[in-house]
């Protein structure tokens, strides 16, 4: 089981190799004492808490973004189940399918786009907090993992408007209304 100190020092040369930077022996030096001061000095002899704490940070990453767009494209899709008497009634008087679809695309798109916004400003916020409460904490958050991200909500945005827009384009208005 590693230790804090150890689990930082190998996050901080991943960094490094990442960003192409060499870390010198000084700071290697630096690191490993204030890591054996705050930890105790080697495998096994601290209390193990450093080695969980990341642990748990890196499994909640992949698990939390997972979660949430399973829980995204699901209520999406229990809101168009819950209104389906409401499109029936728009289909009734006359809505095309195409107005339907639109419509269907809209509601998917700004829920997205605001679950995104929300859940960029909780991410920031649990990362300033993280830094906060672990001084050597490493967050790194690019354009890229921004972009992945959004390609993610919008992948799950548009299978749940699909298979809404399935759903609500099956309906008979004379279904809805016969009770």
């Amino acid at each position: 089981m590693l230790d804090l100190g150890a689990a930082v020092l190998a996050v901080d040369h991943a960094v490094a190799d990442a960003r192409n930077l060499t870390v010198t022996d000084d700071r290697r030096a630096i690191e490993k004492e204030h890591a054996e001061q705050c930890c105790g000095s080697g495998i096994g002899s601290g209390s193990g808490n450093g080695s969980v704490t990341l642990t748990i940070a890196a499994n909640t990453g992949s698990t939390q973004r997972t979660a949430a767009l399973t829980i995204a494209g699901q209520t999406f899709y229990a809101f168009v189940l819950e209104n389906m008497e409401k499109f029936g009634a728009l289909k009734a008087i006359g809505a095309q399918k195409k107005e339907l679809i639109y419509m269907l695309l809209f509601q998917a798109s700004v829920v997205s786009f605001l679950g995104y916004g929300f859940g960029i400003l909780l991410s920031s916020a649990m990362i300033a907090f993280a830094k906060l409460r672990i001084p050597n904490y490493v967050a790194i958050v690019n354009y890229t993992s921004l972009s992945v991200a959004f390609l993610m909500v919008l992948l799950i945005a548009g299978f749940s408007s699909y298979l809404g827009i399935r759903k609500v384009l099956k309906i008979e208005p004379f279904d809805i209304f016969r009770g």
